[in-house]
């Protein structure tokens, strides 16, 4: 039983081995303008990289945007990555990294939202406040209706999911996914 379990960590740790001569392999052909080695080392840490980024998420939608992110970041910053060390620490790095990124819009997001001026504020406070409803408003007007109407009820009428896909007549799901997708748009004008 115990040669049994001496092959089983040998064959994998030849496994791993042979796992990072091919990452090292793929990132060399990738930076000389391979896009088939780079789509490889996609299709081989895309699910691990999901998996991951649900964990910190919480959500099937921003994690599949975090992963798209990373390996957008990772493409463009292949020239500068060290082939002397190991690719996959690498990209669950960038990966990690935005996620985090994508936490800390969201909730900026939310407070900009859910920001109530009190009567303690000073004028100013409450102009900057206005500006950036103002902003807020202009930016959700610039979305496609899809977005727009699901995001208007969900956070100007504080209606629930389920009462938006009962309201457009649409599974809740696609509201949940219009709504994920229409922050992500708004963010991005709003950048």
């Amino acid at each position: 039983m115990l040669k049994l379990f001496n092959k089983i960590i040998v064959f994998k740790s030849m496994k791993d081995e042979f796992s990072l001569v091919d990452d090292i392999l793929l990132v060399t052909r990738s930076k000389n303008g391979d896009l088939k080695s780079f789509e490889a080392l996609v299709k081989k840490y895309q699910q691990p990289l999901f998996r991951k980024a649900k964990i910190i998420l919480q959500d099937d939608e921003l994690a599949k945007d975090a992963v798209q992110d990373a390996f957008v970041k990772a493409y463009k910053n292949l020239a500068k990555f060290d082939e002397t060390r190991s690719f996959r620490p690498w990209i669950y790095k960038i990966m990690t990294n935005t996620a985090y990124d994508i936490i800390k819009k969201e909730k900026k997001l939310v407070a900009l939202s859910n920001h109530v001026p009190t009567s303690e504020e000073s004028m100013l406070d409450k102009l900057i406040h206005m500006e950036e409803i103002k902003r807020l408003i202009k930016a959700l007007s610039k979305l496609p209706e899809m977005y727009k109407k699901p995001l208007r009820e969900f956070y100007i009428e504080n209606m629930s999911y389920a009462k938006i896909a009962t309201a457009m007549n649409l599974p809740i799901n696609t509201i949940r996914t219009r709504i994920h997708r229409g922050k992500y748009y708004l963010r991005m004008k709003l950048l």
